[in-house]
């Protein structure tokens, strides 16, 4: 079902979510980051990817090219769209906001897609209110939930900051 996140672990009581409750994410020793993004691993043949991504400001134009390449290998050309803007808007906030390594996951399943990225930063994302027309920051968060199907963050024990996403794929 993609009505909920993809379960980890135990979920934890200083979770933020929005129309759902995340969980723990999985722990992948990463190799060393490389000018182009690393792939880290494949847990699940090939419906499973992990990125390890540039810790500047080039992650969000990384991010959007091995997301497109997935995507395309997965057969998901159609969702394509959606997928890019929510994966450049999470990673762009990782990059601006947050610390190296930074991370991009994701995982296909029948009927959903599960995304997340992770830093090291340590700052959670946080809500503004987008009734604001002056307000210069902070519609990011709105724009994805919106897209998706569920969305959320949590600052794990270990100090980083991971927002994950859920998107339910159209019948094929």
């Amino acid at each position: 079902m993609c009505d909920k996140a993809p379960v980890y672990g135990s979920t934890p009581s200083h979770l933020h979510t929005s129309r759902m409750h995340a969980s723990r994410p999985r722990t992948v020793l990463a190799p060393p980051l490389s000018k182009r993004g690393s792939m880290t691993r494949h847990p699940s043949g090939d419906s499973f990817r992990i990125w390890d991504l540039p810790p500047d400001l080039r992650a969000p134009a990384v991010a959007r090219d091995l997301t497109r390449k997935a995507l395309a290998d997965w057969g998901l050309d159609t969702v394509a769209d959606d997928i890019l803007l929510v994966v450049s808007e999470l990673v762009t906030n990782a990059a601006v906001h947050g610390a190296p390594p930074i991370r991009l996951q994701l995982r296909l399943e029948p009927e959903c897609l599960y995304g997340s990225v992770v830093d090291h930063g340590g700052i959670l994302p946080r809500r503004v209110n987008t009734q604001d027309d002056m307000t210069e920051h902070g519609r990011g968060l709105a724009l994805i939930s919106t897209i998706t199907t569920s969305a959320g963050w949590k600052h794990t024990p270990a100090g980083a900051t991971h927002v994950w996403f859920t998107y339910r794929l159209p019948r094929r």
